[in-house]
């Protein structure tokens, strides 16, 4: 018998486990399927993905979502200018937050991954909604606090704080307590009824049917930017050290760190003026500051222009040969295996393979 008491997300015991096991369960018990009714405040595919292969035993689901009230720093102080008064200012409250739920439902839904997997997830959404056994109301006549999963009739009741979405499923810290006296249980399902009758139906599949509409082709060039670089957006941003660089070379840096870690090299192809010496030092700088050797390539006039004045300015320690040198050096000098970091100024001087020095660079 599967009829869990005490979730909390902790340690496995996770309610997306508990409302899993349950239904499936009720599903091999009972002849008849039973049915399910949510109250959420909130909603998201991971949720539903977490029990979606253990509903097809259930008669019917009603979905009810709502507002959650804010939390007492969070009330706004009512301006006298602007702002009705009385109850309209609280109503005022109500909608805004309603709105925002909405708007919450939706960057989720615009920030989910376009893998197969997450694909699969809300086709699935969009199938069960439209499947025939689901209704979705919205609760606005006040905030909705409570969140419960009420099995019907009389099967039990799993009520708390867990949202119907992935992280109110599985990682949150939570707690729901489930109850399966028959009295406590209709209680509660009257609760819900109340709730249920005066709410409003609610279009849920349209928001994730949007996801499959045509696009401007720019705003699809502009998602796959995020796909691609979403991780480097995300990063935490530390500030740089003694080099001063800016936000847009600060970001740059990271990157090419992160690239530099994972392949053992890397090409920082900004264009000209946008600060790449500035970026190749700080990377230098951060070699240094482990004592070990850095050794930077560039031509002649470089070296003598440019890499001497930036070493002076920045007191970096590190060995520089032109082209030249490299040529006339051979393999007996300058062996990459003694630097920790090899630097290539005007890297496109080695485009050329059958070139000696790029040769000498190879080897």
């Amino acid at each position: 018998m599967s009829k869990p008491e005490f979730v909390d997300n902790r340690d496995g015991n996770t309610l997306g486990k508990a409302l899993s096991a349950h239904l499936d369960w009720l599903a091999e018990t009972y002849a008849k399927p039973v049915d399910l009714s949510i109250a959420t405040g909130y909603f998201n595919p991971g949720g539903f993905a977490q029990i979606a292969d253990h509903l097809d035993g259930i008669a019917s689901i009603r979905l009810l979502l709502g507002a959650e009230p804010l939390s007492p720093p969070a009330i706004p102080i009512r301006d006298p200018m602007r702002d009705p008064k009385g109850a309209r200012f609280n109503e005022k409250i109500l909608n805004d937050k309603l709105n925002e739920s909405e708007e919450g439902i939706r960057r989720d839904r615009n920030l989910l991954d376009f893998s197969p997997q997450v694909d699969k997830t809300v086709r699935h959404l969009l199938e069960f909604l439209s499947s025939g056994k689901v209704e979705v109301r919205r609760y606005e006549r006040g905030f909705l606090h409570g969140k419960a999963y009420i099995f019907s009739t009389d099967e039990g009741v799993l009520a708390g704080s867990s949202n119907f979405t992935a992280a109110g499923l599985s990682s949150n810290l939570e707690l729901n307590l489930g109850h399966y006296q028959p009295g406590l249980v209709t209680r509660v399902e009257d609760w819900f009824d109340s709730l249920w009758n005066e709410a409003v139906p609610y279009d849920l599949a349209s928001i994730y049917q949007e996801r499959y509409e045509e696009y401007d082709p720019y705003l699809i060039y502009l998602r796959v930017l995020w796909e691609l670089y979403k991780d480097d957006m995300n990063a935490e941003r530390q500030p740089s050290g003694r080099i001063p660089l800016t936000t847009f070379q600060n970001d740059g840096l990271l990157r090419a760190l992160r690239i530099l870690d994972q392949h053992n090299g890397v090409i920082v192809a900004d264009g000209v003026g946008l600060g790449k010496t500035f970026i190749a030092g700080e990377m230098m700088r951060l070699v240094q500051e482990n004592r070990q050797r850095v050794l930077l390539i560039s031509s002649a006039t470089l070296r003598d222009g440019t890499w001497e004045r930036f070493q002076k300015r920045t007191q970096l320690r590190f060995e520089n040969l032109s082209y030249e040198q490299l040529v006339q050096a051979g393999p007996q000098e300058g062996k990459p295996e003694e630097y920790e970091l090899v630097v290539v100024d005007e890297a496109q001087a080695f485009r050329n393979p059958d070139t000696h020095r790029a040769r000498a660079l190879r080897l």
